[in-house]
């Protein structure tokens, strides 16, 4: 009966990350769905890095749909605090490294948020071979890639 809860509840945090993750790639290019992943995250307790993580990413996600400037910089600012404080709690979770390095790279320079492109990059591309996660990891080397920002050697290692 334990062994049937234990499976159930991973089961739930399985289907719950694959439904964040789902709408956290469509938000990236729809409100609607920023605005749904918001509610959708704020169903659960702060008290786990990954959701702290989604949630300031989202926030972050959120800012580049807002219109007033003041607006636009309070959900930045939000979200890095959210995200920092997740990779603060988890420095080796390679999910949220991702989270953090793919906003860095695709933020205004002028908000300074590009202080961690190399060392998340390298603890990418160094922790991806471990990663039992396929769905994550084929996700982390696809964005690497396609991010265009590899030496030769960095691509092999991805292999």
């Amino acid at each position: 009966m334990k062994l049937l809860l234990i499976l159930t509840i991973f089961n739930l945090s399985t289907e719950t990350l694959r439904t964040i993750r789902t709408l956290y790639n469509s938000a990236i290019d729809s409100e609607t769905s920023a605005i749904k992943l918001d509610d959708y995250l704020k169903t659960f307790k702060a008290d786990d890095a990954l959701i702290i993580g989604y949630l300031g990413a989202n926030k972050m996600l959120l800012a580049k749909y807002a219109i007033m400037p003041n607006q636009k910089y309070a959900y930045f600012s939000e979200g890095r605090q959210k995200l920092d404080k997740a990779i603060g709690l988890e420095p080796s979770n390679l999910e949220l490294r991702y989270l953090r390095y793919s906003i860095q790279l695709n933020s205004p320079s002028f908000l300074g948020y590009n202080k961690n492109i190399i060392e998340d990059r390298a603890a990418l591309i160094n922790g991806t071979s471990g990663l039992s996660d396929h769905d994550l990891k084929v996700k982390i080397i696809s964005f690497l890639v396609v991010s265009g920002k590899l030496s030769d050697a960095e691509r092999s290692l991805l292999k």
